[in-house]
């Protein structure tokens, strides 16, 4: 197929043809001789070239975009699981330090895990074990005074031991009720042997503040005493000046044992004269009779 050098008329050359002639304005063609460009076939030729060029343009700009979504989520996907991790460090840590520091996971309301042990408060002042011990959250704590010999070396109120509900060799770490009854025992010259107490911030023997003219006023009750070490409620009483006492023993029931409620020595009643639920501040005579009904 060839146009008409003169006109542009496409004009269709039979095979073997040297020259053909144009039927719309009868120039003679010669086959082979390069044709004119046309402006119109100019014009076609520019805006295809123009077509490709743009069709070119936009694939190469789709590729670019798809290249870049591609890039930005491998980069994504490549930093998300280091930040999946750290959040997953960050919210456990806090958990496993807590465990960490109770023993058990989080203490229950009341408990106290001490960052002591009883051989560490041998020998320190009492009035710096007391307060330590007061900052640790012990609300119930009793000082007794051992005695001091006038020849003794010992140094005057150092800790001689300390017991936590009965407890005198406790370790760093236990757990405690706030509650629990603390007993510092010390030596002393200045103040007498047995349980002192303090009035106005001045300590006294607990015998001239609990000793009424014709018995003795009690300052703990019933349920102050049940479930301690029988020795430490023996003593208690004989702080107070009471003399009689009556220690006997029981086993514990099946329903006891089952929930290992008490340990062995562990009070289960106390009675004065009988009388089981007596109360603080009540006033008994000197030769009452304590009867202590403790575990085997």
């Amino acid at each position: 197929m060839i146009k008409c050098v003169k006109c542009g008329k496409e004009l269709e050359p039979q095979e073997n043809q040297n020259y053909v002639f144009c039927p719309k304005c009868g120039t003679k063609n010669e086959i082979g001789e390069k044709q004119p460009i046309s402006e119109e076939d100019t014009k076609q030729v520019i805006q295809e070239n123009k077509t490709e060029q743009d069709s070119i343009k936009k694939e190469t700009d789709e590729s670019s975009k798809n290249a870049f979504k591609v890039g930005l989520l491998a980069f994504v996907m490549k930093y998300l699981r280091f930040v999946i991790a750290a959040a997953i460090i960050i919210t456990t840590i806090p958990i496993i330090l807590i465990y960490a520091n109770t023993g058990k996971g989080a203490l229950n309301t009341g408990e106290l895990k001490i960052d002591f042990d009883s051989n560490s408060l041998i020998g320190e002042n009492f009035e710096d074990v007391k307060l330590r011990l007061t900052s640790a959250g012990f609300k119930s704590i009793e000082l007794i005074s051992a005695g001091l010999n006038e020849s003794s070396d010992t140094v005057e109120g150092s800790v001689k031991n300390v017991s936590i509900s009965g407890n005198t060799t406790f370790k760093k770490g236990e757990i405690f009720k706030n509650d629990d009854i603390v007993r510092i025992t010390f030596y002393s010259k200045q103040y007498p042997e047995g349980l002192l107490e303090e009035k106005d911030g001045i300590i006294v023997s607990h015998s001239e503040t609990s000793k009424i003219v014709d018995g003795i006023k009690i300052t703990f009750g019933y349920f102050d005493v049940t479930g301690k070490n029988y020795k430490d409620v023996k003593t208690r009483f004989e702080a107070l000046g009471f003399t009689n006492f009556e220690l006997s023993k029981t086993e514990k029931t099946w329903l006891e044992s089952a929930l290992s409620t008490y340990d062995s020595g562990d009070v289960k009643t106390v009675t004065i004269n009988g009388e089981e639920y007596f109360k603080s501040d009540s006033v008994y005579p000197k030769d009452a009779k304590i009867h202590i009904t403790y575990y085997e």
